[in-house]
């Protein structure tokens, strides 16, 4: 019971934190909205109004509706200010610190998990995105959930946790695009896990519902695209059009490791060196270092090559909770701590082969 009280008290201790962090720098004074966080506001008072997200034009408006719905009661319960407008935002900001405990403890144990989720409260974009009244923030928030049971379902071939995972993709697609990166690299994931002739992700029906409702949310994703543009200038599909822009340019790289990666991605250094350390020692390696990578490795792709004509902060954010994760993972491996859940034996492969 205490074993179970003290991380859980810290935890929440963390959070507390973060929270205070958050709210010491955030701005009060009102009329100070950036244009998207005022477009997003006027879209949650059109939710007061009428039930949708419809802006004073009369437009409907259909990017980041969970970040929508989710200002509208903010507005309603403590009035139309930008400090109301921002507060799902430093919620979200808070939440994501058990987020990315539950996705590293998954595979690290609990007390680097802890430092993973540590990093999380002081991390500076993921403290400046948090006092933004603008998806991001809930984007990482259910990204992050999705990458968790995506651990427990894919990596521990659990098949309730991959409906689970499935359901958060679609939720975290109502958030935000880049939701796409999750299906991308479990995808990819899988992929290796089949060339080794390991197929013990396959559950079943369960297995394929949760592909069609990620399916499903791919085609609500196309949906809301074009209703997004229909009848402008730009045309229905100029959405995608406007960020689907891939080139092999290194031209992004240098702007992301500079705003966003500079202080994460040496986390991931301690993966690559736990590795090592397993390998040369004999010992096998903790679960989860294969799914973590290609997230990652997605992660550091579609803003660097895939989005090359609009070069932005927020693209890169998901990369931060994926390199604690894996930060705390290398950690584990190093130090020989191992998750105290581990994955349950496939009948398909051997638990040390799973990646």
């Amino acid at each position: 019971m205490l074993a179970r009280l003290v991380p859980a008290v810290a935890v929440v201790l963390l959070a507390a934190l973060a929270l205070a962090v958050r709210l010491n720098g955030l701005d009060w004074r009102d009329g100070d909205l950036s244009t998207d966080e005022a477009r997003l506001t006027l879209a949650a008072k059109g939710v007061l109004a009428t039930g949708l997200p419809i802006l004073p034009s009369d437009r409907l408006y259909t990017r980041g509706l969970v970040t929508i719905y989710a200002t509208a009661p903010s507005l309603a319960l403590f009035g139309v200010h930008d400090w109301s407008a921002r507060l799902p935002s430093i919620v979200a900001g808070v939440l994501l610190v058990p987020a990315v405990f539950l996705l590293a403890r998954a595979g690290g144990g609990t007390i680097p998990a802890l430092a993973a989720a540590a990093f999380v409260v002081v991390c500076g974009p993921l403290v400046a995105w948090s006092r933004q009244a603008w998806p991001p923030m809930t984007f990482l928030l259910l990204f992050t959930f999705t990458a968790y049971a995506g651990y427990r379902g894919f990596v521990q071939d659990r098949p309730r946790w991959q409906l689970a995972a499935a359901g958060g993709f679609l939720l975290t697609m109502l958030a935000y695009e880049m939701a796409m990166i999750w299906p991308a690299g479990l995808g990819l994931y899988l992929v290796g896990r089949a060339l080794r002739r390991d197929v013990g992700w396959w559950q079943g029906r369960t297995t394929l519902l949760a592909a069609i409702v990620a399916l499903l949310a791919v085609g609500l994703l196309a949906v809301l695209g074009l209703a997004l543009r229909v009848g402008t200038l730009a045309g229905a599909d100029s959405e995608f059009r406007h960020y689907f822009t891939p080139a092999l340019r290194l031209s992004g790289l240098g702007y992301y490791w500079r705003q966003v990666w500079d202080t994460a991605l040496p986390l991931a250094l301690l993966a690559v060196a736990g590795a090592l350390w397993c390998r040369g020692g004999g010992q096998p390696l903790p679960p989860g270092l294969g799914y973590l990578l290609a997230l990652l490795t997605v992660a550091l792709l579609v803003p660097t090559f895939v989005i090359q004509d609009k070069q932005e902060q927020q693209y890169g954010l998901a990369v931060l909770p994926l390199a604690a994760a894996l930060g705390a993972w290398g950690v584990a491996a190093l130090t020989g701590i191992r998750a105290k859940n581990p994955s349950p034996p496939s009948p398909h492969s051997p638990q040390r082969g799973r990646g």
